[in-house]
């Protein structure tokens, strides 16, 4: 699956400034491009899986496409449209991964991942075991990534995902649009292949649940059953 993401080194911009962005794109061309906003013309909101998404990356404004937004996104910075400081400095780094089952597990952070929503947030506040936790969270992680699979046609046979929950590196309240959520930074193994700088779970449009693969030797699922064996 072609993927790209495009890096503004001239536009500092924090996460908690990711909605300034939105907001000058959207403006710029007067909000006539839905694949920028997941909004339908009269109002109401398109629930596929945003094309789009807006990214601080290292501290700088970015774009990251993927299917129908990675035609559109080389589109619109090659036309006229766009306005300064946007239209003349960018760097565009493409990725070109398919999505695949694998006997191997693939390690990857999820930055600033909002797993929940308002019901499952109170779930998981109110399990007192940090082994259900984490069971609660891998559950959550796979919801997301079967998700994201099934908008793009790629079918995951029943009961075959697996996703090991490796640590929590980070974990806080935020508020958004006067709600409060609670967002994560997590490692996480899965037998699966995901394209870089893939967003999951809630509001990944936003720069929430960006995924980044962390490179190690890959380890089949037998290896990891034989050494979870071992430590029992």
């Amino acid at each position: 699956m072609k993927s790209l993401l495009v890096i503004f080194p001239n536009i500092a911009l924090r996460h908690s400034q990711i909605d300034t962005l939105k907001k000058a794109l959207n403006d710029a061309l007067d909000r006539q491009e839905d694949l920028l906003h997941n909004h339908t013309p009269d109002g109401g909101f398109n629930y596929r899986y945003p094309p789009v998404q807006y990214r601080s990356y290292e501290g700088k404004a970015a774009l990251f496409g993927i299917g129908q937004g990675y035609d559109f996104i080389q589109k619109l910075l090659a036309s006229s449209f766009l306005p300064e400081p946007f239209s003349s400095n960018y760097q565009i780094i493409k990725t070109s991964k398919p999505i695949s089952m694998d006997e191997a597990y693939h390690s990857y952070h999820l930055s600033h991942f909002i797993p929940f929503d308002a019901q499952n947030y109170q779930k998981y506040k109110a399990i007192a075991s940090l082994g259900e936790r984490s069971d609660f969270m891998q559950q959550n992680i796979a919801n997301h990534i079967l998700n994201f699979c099934k908008n793009y046609d790629f079918t995951i046979p029943n009961k075959s995902l697996n996703v090991v929950l490796r640590k929590i590196t980070e974990m806080k309240e935020t508020k958004i649009k006067n709600a409060t959520v609670l967002c994560f930074n997590t490692v996480f193994k899965a037998n699966i292949a995901l394209p870089t700088h893939l967003g999951l779970g809630r509001y990944k449009s936003m720069g929430y649940g960006v995924v980044s693969p962390i490179i190690e030797t890959k380890r089949t699922l037998n290896e990891d059953l034989f050494e979870k064996n071992l430590a029992n």
